[in-house]
C-alpha cells in the first residue's frame, strides 16, 4: 500500500512538472480532502482574483467527485480566464484533480480589460495590476486547449512504469558550458519542485512524521550534475550537507534541544564525508530523515511552558548524572512544589518518572549495542544501585536487563543466520 502512494505521488509530480514545463502554464493538483497539494506558477494573480481561483479550483475538484472518469471539463471564470481541469482515479478512488490555468482564448485587448474591470466594478488601484497580469497570460484557441485536456486525462489515466534511459552522444560534438543550463526556463520546474519539497519534508520533521517525510524524500530527485559535472559524488555530498543542516533546522523548530541537534549533525556530516557512493549517500537521506524526526518525537519539547521545556530539557541532557526534584528546582530557579504541580499537569507524570523512562531507554540502547556489563550501564544511565535498576527496568520493560539482553542477542543470531 505505502508503495502504491509513493508511486502515485510520484506521478502526479511527473505529470505537474511535464506540463509546466513543456506547456509554459500553471499547474495545480488538489488532492481528494480539498487541499492543495501542488502548485507550480509563473506569476501569483493579483489580490483581486485570488477568490475567484479558489472558487475556480473548488467547482472543477467538485466536478470530478460526482465519478466523471472519461471527461474532463474547460472552466471559464467571471474574469474570462479560462482553465482545464481532469480528475486522477486510482484503483476506482476518487485521489483528486489536476487544474492548468490560467489562460485566455483571444489577445486581451483594451475592451477585453474594460469590459472585465467594469462588470467588477474594480476601482483604480487595480486596474493597473489587473491589466499587467493579462499580458502574461498564456494564450491557447480551443482546438489546443482541447488537445491539452485530451493529453493529460490520458496520461492520468495511463499507469506509469519505470524505464531506463539509454544516453548516446555523437563524437565531436560541441562541449555546452553547464552555467548555460540555468539559462534553461525547464530548470525553474525542476527547482520549484525541490523547494516545494523541502517545505513538505520540513513539515513531516517539525511533527516527527519519519513516514509522511520518506514519503515525500522518495518522490523527487534533485540533479545537481550540471554544477561539478566531472565529479558527481562531490555534488551528492554537498547536496547531502544542505539536507542535514535542513533536517536540523526542521528539528529545532519542532522542540529539539540544540545539543541534541549539535550531536545529529556533526555525526552525519562526518559520515557524509565519509561516503564512498551515490548509493552510500541516498541511505544516509533516509537515515538522517528518520533519525531527526526520531528526536522530534522522542525529545520535542514544544507544547510546554517554559519552566516544564527546561526541566525537561534538563532531565534529557543530564539524566546520567544525580537527579532529583529539588536539584532541577534549584538549576531552574523554582519552587520545587510549584515545579512539581507544573510538570505533572503538563506531561501526566511526575519528575521521577520521567527521569526513570529517560534512563530505561538509554540503558535498552546499550544493552543492544555495547558490551558493557549490567552494572556498568546502571552506573552510566544514573542508577547507583544495579538492584533498582533492574526493579525499574522489569516496571517499564516486563523483563530484567539480563533477559533483555539475551533476546537481543538471540535476535542478532538469527539475522547472522539468515545472511
Amino acid at each position: 500500500m505505502e508503495k502504491r502512494n509513493l508511486s502515485l505521488r510520484k506521478k502526479i509530480y511527473d505529470i505537474c512538472f511535464f506540463i509546466y514545463h513543456s506547456l509554459k502554464i500553471d499547474v495545480q493538483f488538489i488532492h481528494a480532502e480539498g487541499e492543495l497539494s501542488l502548485k507550480l506558477c509563473y506569476l501569483e494573480p493579483p489580490a483581486v482574483l485570488k477568490n475567484a481561483r479558489l472558487h475556480t479550483n473548488s467547482h472543477i475538484y467538485q466536478f470530478f467527485k460526482e465519478d466523471k472518469k472519461e471527461e474532463y471539463v474547460y472552466y471559464t471564470d467571471s474574469f474570462q480566464l479560462n482553465y482545464v481541469g481532469v480528475g486522477l482515479w486510482d484503483q476506482k478512488e476518487y485521489q483528486g484533480a489536476f487544474i492548468l490555468g490560467p489562460f485566455l482564448s483571444n489577445i486581451p485587448n483594451d475592451i477585453f480589460i474594460y469590459d472585465i474591470i467594469k462588470r467588477h466594478e474594480l476601482s483604480l488601484n487595480h486596474q493597473f495590476e489587473i491589466r499587467q497580469y493579462y499580458t502574461t497570460v498564456p494564450i491557447f484557441n480551443m482546438n489546443l486547449s482541447h488537445k491539452i485536456g485530451y493529453m493529460v486525462m490520458n496520461m492520468a489515466m495511463t499507469e506509469f512504469k519505470e524505464t531506463k534511459v539509454v544516453y548516446y552522444q555523437e563524437k565531436n560534438v560541441e562541449y555546452i558550458d553547464s552555467e548555460e543550463l540555468w539559462e534553461d526556463e525547464g530548470m525553474c520546474s525542476e527547482v520549484e519542485a525541490r523547494f516545494f519539497i523541502e517545505d513538505k519534508i520540513m513539515e513531516e520533521v517539525r511533527r516527527g512524521n519519519a513516514k509522511g517525510a520518506l514519503e515525500v524524500l522518495g518522490t523527487f530527485y534533485f540533479d545537481g550534475s550540471h554544477r561539478m559535472p566531472d565529479n558527481l559524488l562531490r555534488v551528492n555530498k554537498d547536496l547531502a550537507f544542505t539536507y542535514n543542516t535542513m533536517l536540523r533546522l526542521a528539528a529545532r523548530q519542532g522542540g529539539v534541544h540544540p545539543v541534541y541537534l549539535h550531536r545529529s549533525s556533526d555525526k552525519f556530516a562526518i559520515l557524509i564525508e565519509k561516503a564512498n557512493s551515490i548509493k552510500e549517500l541516498e541511505k544516509l537521506h533516509k537515515k538522517m530523515t528518520i533519525d531527526y524526526c526520531n528526536l522530534v518525537k522522542e525529545v520535542s519539547t514544544n507544547g510546554y511552558s517554559v519552566l516544564v521545556k527546561q526541566a525537561v530539557d534538563y532531565i534529557n541532557l543530564h539524566f546520567e548524572k544525580e537527579l532529583s526534584l529539588k536539584k532541577i528546582a534549584e538549576t531552574i530557579n523554582v519552587n520545587p512544589s510549584h515545579l512539581s504541580k507544573k510538570f505533572k499537569r503538563e506531561t501526566g507524570i511526575s519528575i521521577t518518572e520521567f527521569t526513570n523512562r529517560k534512563r530505561i531507554k538509554e540503558a535498552k540502547l546499550l544493552l543492544e549495542k555495547s558490551d558493557h556489563s549490567i552494572t556498568d550501564i546502571a552506573i552510566l544511565v544514573g542508577f547507583d544501585d544495579p538492584g533498582y535498576f533492574t526493579s525499574v527496568f522489569r516496571k517499564f520493560v516486563g523483563m530484567t536487563p539480563r533477559e533483555y539482553m539475551k533476546v537481543c542477542q538471540n535476535k542478532e543470531i538469527s539475522k547472522d543466520n539468515k545472511k
